[in-house]
């Protein structure tokens, strides 16, 4: 409850000031009603590749006072996420602690990257509030593109890690790209757009299929008993055969005109 408070009154204070804010990750599930998991930290995009004006304009725009009782106050940037899985763009995290009255009343993290432009539109919504508080007004977010969440999922799980090289072992990338299927704003040409772009910024190949590293079978089968959800199958092979019915499509060429139909889970050609 606390953490939807604060979250919800950070996004009034980010939604007025001139930059565009755009929500990544669980957040940006949960507020397309993709997903129910609990939002512990959040991730935000910026578009340009000035990481320092972005979190000047950050802490400027989280600190202001909103008449709402509550302090935000933005650490100094503690971890660079350039090598971890920001496509190559310039990352950090930054803590944020939030004070009520002279007692500190939540504090959580935040993953800002600056990048490249993007290639759908991202979408403003009203965030999810399970409180039934009058004085508490949803905020307007504005939510990363889903065909860009997808690519950013798909070159996530293609690509190789540390010095020896290693698959990917994130499975929740795999976890979520079966959850996005439930989306109702994917286009194939902006699909397979978003996803040459990106494979190109992480100096990947552009992938002619959704390959996912059988070495997720477990792990995946665990996180999926434990968060059981209607649109993620509980065997790895049905996931990855999810994926690939999805995913494989617009990336082997048979499709790149149609729109994604969530209801039916298939490719309407235009």
């Amino acid at each position: 409850m606390i953490r939807e408070i604060t979250i919800n009154q950070m996004h009034h204070r980010l939604a007025a000031g001139d930059v565009e804010w755009i929500v990544k990750g669980g957040e940006a599930l949960v507020a397309r009603q993709l997903s129910t998991r609990a939002t512990r930290d959040l991730d935000v995009r910026v578009s340009g590749h000035d990481l320092d004006a972005a979190v000047v304009s950050l802490r400027q725009a989280v600190e202001r006072d909103a008449g709402d009782g509550l302090t935000y106050q933005v650490s100094p940037p503690r971890r660079d996420l350039a090598d971890l899985n920001t496509g190559g763009y310039p990352g950090c995290t930054v803590t944020v602690t939030v004070v009520l009255g002279i007692q500190q009343f939540d504090k959580f993290d935040i993953d800002l990257v600056a990048g490249r432009e993007l290639t759908g539109s991202p979408a403003r919504v009203a965030s999810l509030l399970s409180l039934g508080m009058p004085e508490l007004a949803p905020a307007r977010v504005l939510l990363y593109p889903s065909v860009d969440h997808i690519a950013d999922k798909i070159c996530a799980t293609h690509a190789r890690y540390g010095w020896d090289q290693r698959a990917s072992s994130r499975v929740k990338d795999l976890y979520d790209l079966c959850a996005l299927r439930g989306a109702d704003d994917i286009l194939a040409d902006e699909l397979y757009e978003a996803i040459a772009e990106e494979s190109v910024a992480r100096g990947l190949s552009i992938p002619s299929r959704a390959d996912v590293p059988t070495s997720m079978r477990s792990r995946f089968e665990q996180l999926s008993r434990k968060e059981p959800h209607p649109l993620v199958p509980g065997a790895f092979e049905d996931a990855v055969d999810a994926i690939s019915a999805f995913l494989d499509p617009v990336l082997d060429g048979s499709v790149r005109e149609g729109t994604w139909g969530p209801v039916g889970l298939e490719w309407v050609l235009a």
